[in-house]
């Protein structure tokens, strides 16, 4: 059985490293990091037209829940600068162009899944830039439901806390379940962006191990990443005030080179299950 696992994990790190995954994760963790600020841009619009005008704070709380401290020092400070900035003229051209280039972050997904499933894109370009604005919307809709529940989780958490008291005092459910609901929309959105993104027909139950491997060992490197920075690392020497920023590309580096192994091993679970 552990042979079995090694084995898979094996063929699909071989996979990433030939089928120039790793050049792709760079492309990933690039678009992504150019894509992060217009997508709260947006994210903020859309949380205020809702009523929800913290909605986008909240979610970059949870965001960087498991983000090591040296990378939230660097990217909140300039993140909550964002969000603060009166935007009067966003009416219309910088919300277009907000929400375009939160688009091309999606459009990096896929082109990187489709690689790691051997998927080739047939589909027009229209319609990849119509299923990149619906995870644009969507997703966005989403988060702000999701932050208005996370603003009246502690409530919630303090009523329960109190029935519960007499049989856990010290009981604080809302700090450790915060940590839990994090997690679970993490591998919820990785289902989802696994199932709908890659051109592709597969149920999301093919894809979930790769989305838990993901979850997974991006909590692990979110932790090693720390320590090396702490310990190890000393990017101030080499980039002086840039160091924060490519501390923060390496981890979305490393984050996008997981996120691509999940595909892989996705790929490698399809392989093993054909072979007769």
């Amino acid at each position: 059985m552990i042979r079995n696992v090694l084995g898979l994990a094996w063929d699909a790190g071989e996979r990433l490293v030939d089928d120039d995954g790793l050049e792709m994760s760079g492309h990933v963790a690039f678009t992504a990091m150019l894509a992060l600020f217009p997508f709260l841009v947006f994210l903020a619009a859309l949380a205020g037209l809702v009523g929800d005008v913290h909605g986008a704070e909240t979610f970059v709380e949870y965001l960087f829940l498991f983000v090591p401290q040296e990378i939230v020092k660097t990217l909140v400070p300039i993140i909550n600068q964002v969000l603060s900035t009166p935007r009067t003229d966003l009416a219309a051209i910088g919300l277009v162009a907000a929400l375009w280039s939160a688009m091309s972050g999606v459009d990096a997904l896929r082109v990187s899944l489709n690689r790691a499933y051997g998927a080739s894109e047939e589909r027009p370009y229209w319609r990849r830039k119509l299923m990149d604005l619906a995870f644009v919307l969507l997703g966005s809709l989403m988060i702000v439901l999701l932050t208005i529940g996370i603003v009246l989780g502690p409530l919630v958490a303090q009523i329960l806390t109190r029935i519960l008291g007499m049989f856990a005092p010290e009981l604080d459910l809302w700090a450790r379940g915060r940590y839990v609901v994090t997690l679970v929309v993490m591998l919820v959105g990785l289902v989802v962006v696994h199932r709908w993104l890659p051109n592709l027909k597969h149920r999301a139950r093919d894809v979930l191990p790769g989305a838990i491997a993901t979850t997974v060992l991006w909590v692990l490197a979110a932790m090693l990443f720390s320590e090396y920075l702490g310990r190890f690392a000393n990017y101030g020497a080499t980039y002086g005030s840039l160091a924060g920023v490519i501390a923060a590309l390496l981890f979305f580096y490393v984050s996008a080179i997981l996120f691509v192994y999940g595909g892989h091993l996705n790929a490698a679970l399809y392989r093993r299950r054909k072979q007769p």
